[in-house]
């Protein structure tokens, strides 16, 4: 209850203020240890009121634990449903090799973790199906995360995707 208050005072924040929420708060929230699955739908409507996000966000992705095979299945899947959000947003990012490669790398430990989990393989699809330019330039490595993923509708419509995508 304490945290749907300070969410939804956030949300009223964010629609007037959206520059503070959206480069210290989104990034320190995202990086919080103790993340859970009822902080990331609470997250999500936050995200959701913010008219745009800036190009660096991903960047605090920096901050998320390296290793998600130490956290368990619950928040895995909580952080999963935040970059949902973030990767979902209709503004185009730019996303630097550095930022990238921090992404992929936490999708890799996440889904060799938890290969059967469908939130962390939708993050995967929510890549390869918005952002062109990174699923190009990066095939090699999402097609790596995509073949450790053990939902197999979800594998081959990824690969699927990715096959597709021009050469």
């Amino acid at each position: 209850t304490a945290s749907r208050v300070f969410f939804s005072s956030l949300e009223h924040v964010a629609k007037t203020h959206p520059k503070p929420i959206s480069t210290v708060l989104i990034p320190g929230i995202l990086g919080y240890v103790h993340v859970s699955s009822v902080h990331s739908d609470l997250f999500g409507r936050l995200i959701g009121s913010l008219r745009s996000l800036p190009n660096n966000l991903l960047l605090s992705l920096q901050n998320v634990p390296a290793s998600p095979g130490l956290e368990g299945k619950a928040r895995v899947e909580a952080r999963s449903v935040i970059l949902q959000g973030i990767l979902t947003k209709p503004n185009k990012f730019n996303l630097d090799s550095t930022s990238t490669r921090v992404l992929l790398q936490w999708l890799l430990t996440a889904i060799q973790s938890h290969p059967k989990s469908i939130k962390v393989s939708n993050v995967v699809l929510r890549l390869v199906e918005r952002h062109r330019d990174i699923s190009n330039n990066f095939k090699t490595d999402i097609a790596k995360i995509a073949n450790a993923i053990k939902v197999g509708f979800m594998k081959k419509t990824i690969l699927n995707k990715l096959s597709k995508l021009s050469k």
